[in-house]
């Protein structure tokens, strides 16, 4: 199973990569702690689930402080923030879809509350989507 989640965050890294103007030693840093990887690929593979810092310590086989420590040192920034990036890139995929509301956008990136959803997307891309961006309904 963990094999399986490497290979899972090792294709979606060069994934990322190959549509990234990011370095790719950035990209592939994450390799170099496998415990780091295995919280990392579970945020990835389920980014609407609610993460906890403690949970993901927790799979990772470390202690909450040890985990944060070295998360930040290969990530380079928070769980949170990390997991925050991970599902507004998810909500701007959907949006651009054009195929969900912009709330059910928000539930299936793991946001509950749809007010603190607009907020998370704003400050990533600087704007909050309408829901004529994502209503359900493919205008092309």
């Amino acid at each position: 199973m963990t094999t399986a989640i490497l290979k899972q965050v090792l294709v979606t890294l060069v994934r990322r990569s190959l549509n990234s103007t990011s370095v790719w030693l950035e990209r592939f840093s994450i390799l170099s702690d496998r415990q780091i990887a295995l919280a990392f690929a579970d945020m990835l593979a389920r980014p609407s689930a609610n993460h906890s810092v403690m949970a993901l310590a927790q799979k990772a086989g470390l202690s909450r402080s040890a985990f944060m420590a070295r998360f930040v040192r290969t990530i380079g920034c928070s769980p949170m923030a990390a997991l925050r990036q991970i599902r507004m890139k998810r909500a701007a995929d959907m949006l651009a879809a054009r195929a969900f509301s912009v709330e059910q956008i928000a539930r299936a990136v793991g946001y509950r509350s749809y007010s603190s959803f607009l907020r998370a997307f704003r400050q990533v891309h600087g704007y909050v989507p309408e829901e004529s961006e994502g209503d359900g309904q493919n205008s092309d």
